[in-house]
């Protein structure tokens, strides 16, 4: 080895250096997936009650199944939750340490916004824990891996949600 051509070898190590630092990676957040991941597991609470009665727009009473549309509106809440933590745009990025985010705004009564907001802390919650411990932006990437830029693994990862659907008679009512 002379002398003169030390640059080359310089390149070829900094060239070398490089290529180990993206495998690293890669292999590092393959290897994170297993750790970081999300439970969805929805129990209703026992103080939910069954059926309570509520206004529809016309103003004519109509019953709310509150303990039936719980497990629709947490999803809806976690799924949110989710989807703004791994999307791609930077400006709306939600931050798992921000107590004061929730889900968006939306027209339907208030029990149901309480589920959703309770969907939506639980994932929250789980967000927070794994990027204490791993940093936000790997566990932004792990997840954006495992379920897709836009979520579109979603039901694969957790084929429960699938079963939860709106209830028709619930969708345009209001409570008292």
């Amino acid at each position: 080895m002379s002398f003169r051509n030390w640059p080359i070898y310089v390149y070829i190590l900094l060239l070398l250096a490089l290529v180990a630092a993206v495998v690293g990676y890669r292999i590092r957040d393959d290897l994170l997936a297993g750790q970081i991941v999300l439970k969805f597991q929805v129990d209703v609470p026992a103080e939910i009650p069954e059926i309570v009665t509520g206004h529809n727009k016309a103003n004519e009473e109509v019953p709310l199944k509150l303990r039936e549309s719980y497990p629709y509106y947490y999803q809806l809440g976690w799924e949110e939750c989710l989807r703004s933590f791994i999307q791609i745009r930077r400006g709306d990025r939600m931050d798992p340490f921000d107590q004061s985010n929730g889900p968006g705004m939306k027209q339907i009564c208030g029990h149901y916004s309480n589920y959703e907001l309770l969907g939506w802390k639980d994932c929250r919650t789980q967000l927070a824990e794994h990027s204490s411990k791993y940093g936000v932006s790997t566990v932004r990437r792990v997840l954006r891996k495992s379920y897709g830029d836009y979520m579109s693994n979603i039901e694969k990862i957790h084929p429960e949600m699938a079963k939860f659907r709106p209830i028709a008679d619930d969708s345009e009512s209001e409570t008292e």
